[in-house]
């Protein structure tokens, strides 16, 4: 299975901490403060804490726009083990290489609570993008799925996420490479405002969406599409009909297969088991549909 892929730069502050935490680990004993209330307080255990705390913050933190949460569980857990390994390491570079510092089982106690205090802060963090609702807007071209994914987005104080394809393509001749990255960046920047959003996410668009487009243009469907269509499941689908005026932007095309294409957006939810909530009307009774819907959602 392919997973949406993690921005190498948002590693950095991870990067930039491990490297300060080993400086800190390797100074030599004479460096670190020996009043009587260092000891007193403890405070190299609340040193400990906050240091592998805050590694494990910032070493998981990224994965959580990027992997699914069954996926996500283990890799915290696996993250958690190995950096508490590290300490216990440390331990003994500081006892066997570095001048006046010894090996202390107290000092590797303090790193386990800081990786379990880091832990939780990052599973909490991932349970609130999970319970965060998802709603898709969704239907064919120039039915105001983007206008009111946005105005939702307003009246309701949260995130919303355009159709990604908007902005990585600027005509509809495309490949299935390409496909394949919309998929990939839709899907990653549904789990990024996630973790963003005010107890509601608005979607303009979602996999089924791109599936649909890959089979018209391309007669094709790449699997991965169905794979990243897995990660994502929207609590609401409004299926938007098609009794709007039509307007032209340079990649619409199919104004002349409106009702054909809204038979085939509708079918795909149907053959899935999805309900639905049919959109149409004015702006006005559009708006009032939705708003309504969403009211029922978060009661």
């Amino acid at each position: 299975m392919r997973f949406s892929r993690i921005n190498i730069k948002s590693f950095w502050p991870a990067i930039v901490w491990l490297g300060l935490s080993t400086i800190a680990f390797c100074l030599p004993g004479k460096a670190l403060p020996d009043e009587d209330w260092f000891g007193v307080i403890q405070l190299d255990k609340w040193i400990h804490i906050g240091l592998f705390s805050v590694m494990i913050a910032l070493w998981c933190l990224p994965f959580l726009g990027s992997r699914s949460p069954e996926h996500v569980a283990n890799l915290l857990i696996y993250i958690s083990v190995a950096w508490l390994g590290y300490g216990v390491v440390m331990e003994f570079v500081q006892h066997y290489f570095i001048p006046n510092r010894s090996f202390d089982i107290g000092d590797i106690a303090a790193d386990a609570i800081g990786c379990l205090v880091g832990f939780l802060f990052v599973k909490k963090q991932q349970q609130l993008s999970y319970f965060v609702k998802k709603v898709c807007l969704y239907g064919p071209e120039s039915t105001g799925k983007s206008s009111m994914a946005s105005r939702m987005a307003e009246i309701y104080h949260t995130e919303f996420v355009p159709e990604v394809a908007r902005e990585m393509v600027s005509t509809n001749d495309f490949t299935l490479d390409d496909i394949i990255r919309v998929g990939n960046a839709q899907t990653t920047r549904v789990l990024e405002k996630s973790m963003e959003a005010n107890k509601i996410l608005f979607c303009d668009s979602d996999l089924i969406t791109t599936q649909i487009y890959s089979l018209h243009y391309l007669k094709e469907i790449p699997p991965v599409l169905f794979e990243l269509e897995k990660q994502i499941r929207y609590d609401l689908y409004f299926l938007f009909d098609i009794d709007t005026p039509w307007v032209e932007d340079g990649l619409r095309d199919l104004g002349n297969r409106r009702e054909e294409m809204f038979m085939v957006f509708r079918n795909e939810l149907e053959r899935r088991g999805i309900a639905y909530v049919l959109v149409k009307g004015n702006w006005n009774e559009r708006e009032r549909i939705v708003k309504n819907e969403i009211d029922k959602l978060l009661s």
